[in-house]
C-alpha cells in the first residue's frame, strides 16, 4: 500500500511543479511538459497570466497592419518586380540550403555557452511583422536575459543591460540571426529586405511616423539598405526612408551591394548593439 501511494505522489510531481514568473517571482503551480502550459514563453521563461497579458495580449493584429498599408501604399513607387523576386528567392534558397550545416553547428555551439551563462531556452522564437501585414514567427540565439521584456518590448540601446556577455559577441557579428536561415529557405524571410519589427513597436512607429508600414509591402529580411546605411544608429523614421529606398530601386545590383557589405559588417562587427 505504501508503494501504490509513493507511486502516484511520484506521476503527480512529474505532471505539475512549482516555478516562479520570469518577470513578477509569483509562485505558479505549472505541468512539467512546457508544451502543455499556458502563458510560456520561448527565450523568457514561465510567466505567471497577469505578466503574460500585459506584453503579448493587446498587441495589434493583421487587420490593423493591413489596413494601415492600404492607405499608405501610394505614398511610395512600388512595382512588383516579378523578374527581381525570382532572382532573389532563387538565391534564399540555394544560399541558405548551403548555409544550414555550418549554421547548425555553430546554433548548436554557441546554445550550449548561453545555456551556461543563463537560465533558460538558448533559442526563442518572437512574433514580428512581415510581407503584406502578416504576423510571422521568427527564431533568433537569445542574446539578452531571461527578463529582459519585463517593462515592454523595445529597441536594443547602446551598452544595453539586459544584453549577457555571450549575447554582446553573438550580436556583434550577427551569430544570434542565424536560426533565421531556416525562416528564409522556408520563405517566411529573405536574405535581403527590411527587418521586421514587432507588432507593438510597429504600431508605435507608424503613428509617430504615418506610412511608416511602407516597409511591409516587400519580404521581410535578414539584412537590408537601412542596415548597411547606419543600422541600429537610425532612428526608426531614417530607417523607413532607407527600406523605402530599396522598395522603390531594388534590383540585382543593389542586392549583391547589400549582400556584400553585410559581409563586411559581420566580419568587423560594426553597427550591432
Amino acid at each position: 500500500m505504501e508503494t501504490t501511494v509513493k507511486k502516484r505522489n511520484s506521476v503527480k510531481r512529474k505532471v505539475k511543479e512549482r516555478e516562479q514568473c520570469a518577470i513578477c517571482g509569483k509562485q505558479l503551480d505549472v505541468s512539467a511538459d512546457i508544451h502543455n502550459r499556458k502563458y510560456y514563453v520561448e527565450g523568457s521563461g514561465q510567466l505567471c497570466k497577469s505578466c503574460y497579458e500585459k506584453l503579448y495580449v493587446n498587441i495589434p493584429d493583421e487587420a490593423y497592419f493591413k489596413q494601415e498599408i492600404e492607405k499608405y501604399k501610394n505614398t511610395i513607387h512600388y512595382e512588383t518586380k516579378n523578374g527581381y523576386e525570382f532572382f532573389r528567392r532563387t538565391i534564399d534558397v540555394l544560399f541558405s540550403l548551403v548555409a544550414i550545416i555550418p549554421s547548425s553547428l555553430l546554433i548548436i555551439l554557441f546554445s550550449v555557452i548561453i545555456r551556461l551563462e543563463s537560465k533558460g531556452n538558448p533559442i526563442f522564437s518572437q512574433v514580428r511583422v512581415g510581407k503584406d501585414g502578416k504576423l510571422i514567427k521568427i527564431h533568433k540565439l537569445r542574446s539578452m536575459r531571461n527578463d529582459a521584456e519585463s517593462n515592454g518590448q523595445k529597441w536594443a540601446e547602446k551598452d544595453d543591460p539586459r544584453i549577457t556577455k555571450v549575447g554582446k559577441f553573438i550580436r556583434k557579428h550577427r551569430i544570434d540571426e542565424l536560426p533565421q536561415m531556416f525562416d528564409v529557405l522556408t520563405g517566411t524571410m529573405s536574405l535581403i529586405g527590411p527587418r521586421p519589427e514587432v507588432p507593438n513597436l510597429t504600431k508605435e512607429f507608424n503613428e509617430e511616423n504615418p506610412g511608416f508600414v511602407t516597409r511591409l509591402m516587400v519580404t521581410p529580411g535578414l539584412s537590408g539598405w537601412a542596415q548597411i546605411n547606419g543600422g541600429y544608429d537610425l532612428s526608426p523614421r531614417e530607417k523607413w526612408l532607407r527600406d523605402n529606398e530599396y522598395i522603390e530601386n531594388r534590383n540585382i545590383k543593389m542586392y549583391f551591394k547589400i549582400f556584400y557589405l553585410t559581409i563586411k559588417t559581420v566580419l568587423i562587427g560594426e553597427g550591432a548593439r
